[in-house]
């Protein structure tokens, strides 16, 4: 199943694909989350808020090497210091990516 949402604001979400009887329509903000709850409780995945696909997202770009600048536009937000301060979890991956590269710069400059 692929999803797309896209806030409305005021509890209205719009849903591109997530079954049949929404596909393409706005949706309630609270039959989104039923939706959601079920899907995450049929998957078998630790329990989650559907808010929290937005900080998974933005960590998963910063992993990938998305620059920080271009999660802050993807997001919609008016300063990077709150994409950054808010959203850029540091995962063990990104940990050990930066210690790769010190120490391949350092190699390289000594």
């Amino acid at each position: 199943m692929l999803f797309s949402f896209f806030c409305l604001g005021k509890g209205v979400t719009f849903v591109l694909g997530c079954c049949n009887f929404c596909y393409g329509q706005p949706i309630n903000s609270a039959t989104l989350a039923k939706i959601f709850n079920r899907i995450i409780k049929k998957s078998g995945v630790p329990k989650l808020r559907f808010h929290d696909l937005r900080h998974t997202h933005a960590t998963l770009l910063l992993e990938a090497g998305v620059s920080l600048k271009e999660v802050q536009e993807r997001l919609g937000h008016s300063s990077i210091k709150m994409t950054g301060d808010i959203y850029a979890h540091v995962t063990n991956k990104m940990k050990n990516n930066a210690s790769k590269k010190f120490s391949e710069y350092m190699q390289e400059h000594s």
